[in-house]
């Protein structure tokens, strides 16, 4: 489905509809899915990186791979009320999948490496 947006040109006083182009997510997912498999990683793997990605898409309603944003990270996460530990595993899934859209070329810049959550560590007893 082509996202699109109106303008309205003031000296013609018609509206024009401009189709975005670009890689659509679910076309970037499904090429660097079947890299993943060509590299060996595990089903498992592919199948949370699948669901957890789509989940941050669905939340955000996001359409092309240049929609996403550090705002849209945010917000996502923030959304979720779960512990922060599963919190991490959801921004270190969403951070895999966007660094191998960085490196087929989709995206220019790494703005997701700043991103960081913080987890307290249990400290556990040592046993004599």
């Amino acid at each position: 489905m082509q996202k699109t947006r109106f303008f309205y040109d003031q000296s013609e006083e018609v509206n024009m509809e401009v189709k975005r182009s670009g890689t659509t997510i679910p076309q970037a997912l499904g090429t660097i899915y079947q890299q993943m498999r060509f590299a060996g990683n595990r089903i498992r793997t592919i199948e949370s990186y699948d669901y957890i990605f789509n989940q941050f898409v669905q939340f955000n309603k996001l359409e092309y791979v240049e929609d996403i944003t550090t705002d849209s990270i945010y917000e996502y996460l923030g959304s979720l009320e779960v512990a922060q530990q599963t919190k991490l595993i959801r921004l270190k899934s969403i951070k895999a999948v966007l660094s191998k859209f960085h490196n087929s070329g989709w995206m220019k810049q790494k703005f997701w490496s700043t991103i960081n959550i913080k987890i307290d560590k249990q400290i556990k007893k040592v046993l004599k």
